[in-house]
């Protein structure tokens, strides 16, 4: 992009941010179900400018690809240099904080809540639902199809294996794996 590309870009990203800003909350929604599929930059702009209106808190930055789905993102806190790939599935009713320089891949999932099983005369769908906070540090590399539970803290640097399920808190600087995760190794 040469200057003057940049110039118009720049401009147009700032005249279009003004006017989200004056658009209502379900007009914003449908804008994004209609960009969610594209994959152009004007795009991935666009759906960060209809997020930054949604969004709890949001960086600089931040990349969402297409195909990813956000539930309750008033209740989501993004930091700066994040990105979302494709068909990764975030469920913020219980609050999510997602520190910067964090990396998930496609096809992960970030649930903050879940359904309640406590009564077995109760059919386990009329039981309600249980919410809890999720945090994760930053520098955090969220690898393919990984499942992050409730309650979760996810500390600073951590990678985090494919196909792995994180059900308790995971300290800084670790490599884990595995269903249910485990700590692999220390990263130095």
């Amino acid at each position: 992009m040469n200057k003057k590309q940049y110039i118009i870009f720049r401009f147009l990203s700032k005249l279009l941010s003004n006017l989200i800003k004056i658009i209502p909350i379900n007009i914003i929604y449908t804008l994004i179900r209609i960009t969610r599929n594209f994959e152009s930059s004007i795009s991935f702009g666009l759906r960060y400018i209809l997020y930054k209106k949604l969004l709890n808190n949001i960086g600089e930055k931040v990349i969402f690809f297409p195909n990813i789905y956000l539930f309750y993102p008033e209740n989501l806190t993004l930091g700066t240099d994040v990105s979302i790939h494709e068909f990764s599935y975030i469920d913020a009713r219980g609050e999510i904080e997602i520190g910067s320089n964090v990396m998930i891949a496609h096809s992960v999932s970030i649930l903050s809540s879940s359904h309640i099983s406590e009564k077995i005369d109760v059919p386990i769908k009329h039981q309600g639902m249980e919410i809890s906070k999720i945090s994760i540090g930053n520098n955090v590399w969220i690898g393919a199809k990984v499942t992050i539970l409730m309650g979760i803290n996810i500390g600073n640097g951590v990678i985090i294996g494919a196909n792995s399920v994180v059900t308790k808190d995971v300290p800084d600087n670790v490599v884990i794996a595995g269903v249910p995760a485990q700590i692999k190794k220390f990263r130095k």
